[in-house]
């Protein structure tokens, strides 16, 4: 499904040495905006030695050096990441100013986005300059957007002349790959990332080294092409408005875009929508192919890495072949560059840059656009012999394709997931033991227990199927999944529970139930009921969804352990989390600043807290959004105004927050904890337990049941996600369930 996307235009003229007018409009809007406008003071000398001494630092880098470009050598004392870390440094303390016109500024661009975000769209920038510098500084690093904005993209506006050309309309995506001079490089991992997007209805051309005939000819004699990608060698001058790429190892195998401009503009005006360099370097190839009418390109702003380089190029078309925005591919493309941004490259993610023509803008660009769409097939015209032999041969392949599927589902690799790791929970035993192996427990018992309506052991479940059991969703599940999961493999060790996570979307009950659909899981783990349009995709793909009900979890807030206040009502809540109530002081605390943090909307607890508290009401501006529970704890320890949500679990044992008693508009206070509050000092050794007794009778506020999502379509899946809830059903399991904090759904 294609996120709309928001777009808004930062521009900065240059005024005088003492900084830039600053003028920021919403593009493509048919809501009246006025645009706002400000003064932004010169960049401090600071950040421009520091992002000088990380370039030059960053060049010296063994995976530079020995990859795709050899720069010249420059002694710069001090480390690459301590050079990174003060260039985000210096850039926040120049855009994070006092100045009053750039304060009032930020507010109101903190106002326009929140509302975007709230509204469920993307937000994308397009940063307007004629300061080179200005382009290559990494905007994404400011902290208003890090940490408020994250899937926020900034984009480099370039500029042309004439109209853009629509895209023409194919049965595949048509694609021309050039790769260059090979000297240093690993471009076969390259052209097999592009090769592989065959099987998503494209059609590759590839010219590997060509002469400059070769060149010439697929630009001018053979098919159009929808996008065209380089990979090898390129560079751009001083300035960074002439770039230069490098087709092969002869003396005339360097050519500028001047050089080539009359070829590639045949390209440009017979549909070319996209320039992909996979290469260093290369914001001077952008701007000279803006000049010829090229909508927009992809480029790395700076030296790029054989490894970055690759692994950009192949999260990109995962994300684009799924119809999604230029501006989220790209994002998410290169927070996958996040594991490299290291000391082996720090900075990785600041290479990969959109750049775009304004007057492209108005035409968003996604994978499906390009391909014709198939002819609607009238069946009654169909004789009915030649229809059923039709249906049956479909039949036989899709059967083939689900088999495929599942053999190749062996083969992926585990990946863990970011949760807190809450204390070690103490499970009570039942009052008979329950035996520590199916191979302990007799035959005769097995089959006895099987026919009844439910049963007490682990056990004494019968007909487990084997294989790895791919799931994953909701954070909420992660106590459970701990301590359950090692308990069932123990007693089915060939049910192989292994934990998976989206390569790109934070984890979360709606990422757990989308990879479900798309069929890369076998069951999802949800802490919110299902979605009509959740069940109508599901439906319209062949089957159906079902969520079963396994255990209660309730919902817990906690604030720094220096914060007085006697607790909140419900409607105080509601108040912080809308933007109404903004000092501490307003609730019966400190004149304090209150900073509302959230994880984002992937998350069930998040659509639970907006819908249950919210009316399901917007955040306010004020709301912060956190990847992750464990980040939101950090960041609350460390603001005494910070306020932060999750399930009990997770959050009322940790000791660097105070979790706080909450009720209804009128009545008493109801702790999440049990007792008296655990002091901080005494929390290690004794951490606060929690109130189970008020959760079970409903006297806590705000609980909610947490589900097993399970795909109803007759495949071993379905047999699978079945099996697991039975297994969470049990005496056994919901005795642990318990244990971890959570209400167990039936007695045992």
């Amino acid at each position: 499904m294609n996120t709309p996307t928001s777009l808004v235009k930062l521009q900065l003229f240059d005024i005088s040495e003492q900084g830039f007018h600053v003028n920021l409009t919403r593009l493509k809007s048919q809501e009246d905006f006025d645009s706002i406008n400000s003064f932004l003071s010169a960049p401090p000398p600071e950040l421009q030695t520091s992002f000088q001494n990380w370039y030059e630092s960053y060049c010296q880098l063994d995976s530079v050096r020995q990859m795709r470009i050899t720069p010249k050598s420059v002694a710069v004392p001090g480390s690459c990441v301590e050079y990174r870390d003060a260039v985000k440094t210096h850039l926040n303390q120049w855009l994070n100013n006092n100045d009053n016109p750039w304060q009032f500024f930020r507010e109101e661009l903190i106002y326009l986005f929140s509302q975007l975000k709230n509204s469920g769209e993307e937000i994308g920038i397009v940063l307007d300059v004629d300061n080179i510098q200005l382009s290559h500084f990494p905007w994404q690093e400011w902290q208003l957007l890090e940490s408020r904005f994250p899937n926020t993209e900034v984009a480099i506006r370039v500029k042309g002349l004439g109209q853009i050309k629509p895209p023409f309309k194919s049965k595949k995506v048509k694609i021309l790959m050039v790769i260059g001079t090979r000297e240093g490089l690993n471009t076969d991992q390259d052209l097999q990332a592009i090769q592989k997007l065959e099987d998503q209805g494209a059609e590759v051309k590839v010219l590997i080294e060509p002469s400059k005939q070769e060149l010439s000819d697929a630009c001018l004699k053979e098919n159009r092409y929808h996008i065209f990608i380089f990979s090898g060698h390129s560079g751009s001058n001083a300035e960074g408005k002439i770039g230069w790429i490098q087709i092969n190892n002869s003396p005339e195998g360097r050519l500028s875009i001047n050089e080539f401009r009359n070829n590639f503009r045949v390209l440009i005006d017979q549909g070319l929508q996209l320039a992909i360099f996979n290469s260093c370097d290369g914001l001077g190839l952008a701007h000279q192919l803006a000049k010829i009418n090229l909508p927009r390109s992809i480029v790395m702003r700076e030296p790029v890495p054989d490894h970055i380089a690759i692994r950009f190029l192949q999260y990109f078309f995962d994300e684009f072949t799924q119809n999604k925005s230029l501006f989220s591919c790209v994002n998410r493309a290169k927070k996958s560059l996040e594991f490299f941004d290291d000391q082996k490259c720090p900075g990785a993610m600041w290479l990969p840059t959109l750049c775009v023509r304004e007057s492209a803008l108005s035409k968003p660009l996604t994978w499906q656009q390009l391909i014709k769409s198939k002819p609607k097939f009238d069946f009654k015209s169909i004789k009915k012999p030649v229809l059923i032999g039709a249906i049956g041969a479909i039949g036989a392949a899709l059967l083939a394709i689900g088999l495929w599927i599942t053999s190749q589902k062996t083969s992926q690799p585990e990946r863990t997931e970011p949760e807190v790791t809450p204390p070690q929970a103490v499970t009570e035993p039942l009052e008979t033991p329950c035996p520590q192996s199916i191979a302990s427990v007799q035959p005769t018992l097995v089959q006895q227990n099987s026919s009844t309506k439910s049963n007490r052991c682990l056990a004494d479940l019968t007909n487990i199927p084997a294989g790895i059991i791919w799931h994953g969703g909701s954070t909420t599940w992660a106590p459970i999944r701990r301590v359950i999961h090692s308990r069932i493999k123990t007693i089915f060790p060939e049910f192989n529970l292994t934990y998976k996570d989206h390569p790109t979307l934070p984890p979360g009950s709606n990422t757990g139930i989308e990879m479900l659909i798309n069929g890369q899981l076998v069951f999802a783990q949800s802490s919110r009921p299902l979605k009509n349009e959740e069940l109508q995709e599901a439906i319209s793909r062949g089957f159906k969804l079902k969520q079963i009900p396994v255990a209660i979890d309730a919902i817990a807030f906690v604030v720094h352990p220096d914060l007085d206040i006697p607790g909140l009502s419900l409607e105080q809540i509601q108040k912080i989390y809308l933007g109404e109530i903004t000092n501490w002081i307003e609730v019966g605390g400190p004149y304090l600043e209150i900073y509302p943090y959230s994880r984002s909307d992937s998350g069930g607890t998040t659509e639970f807290f907006q819908a249950q508290i919210l009316g399901n009401q917007s955040f306010g501006y004020t709301v912060i959004e956190i990847p992750t529970t464990t980040q939101a704890i950090r960041k609350v320890a460390e603001n005494p105004g910070g306020i932060y949500y999750a399930s009990a679990p997770e959050v009322v044992p940790q000791c660097t927050v105070k979790p706080i008693s909450i009720r209804q508009s009128t009545g008493g206070w109801i702790a999440p904890y049990q007792g008296v509050l655990v002091a901080p000092e005494d929390c290690p050794n004794e951490p606060n337990q929690l109130n189970l007794n008020a959760f079970q009778t409903n006297q806590y506020p705000i609980t909610r049941k947490i589900f097993v999502i399970v795909k109803l379509d007759g495949s071993v899946d379905q047999e699978a996600g079945e099996a697991y809830t039975k297994l969470l059903l049990t005496d056994e399991s919901q005795k642990l369930i318990q244990s971890t904090g959570f209400i167990p759904l039936r007695d045992f």
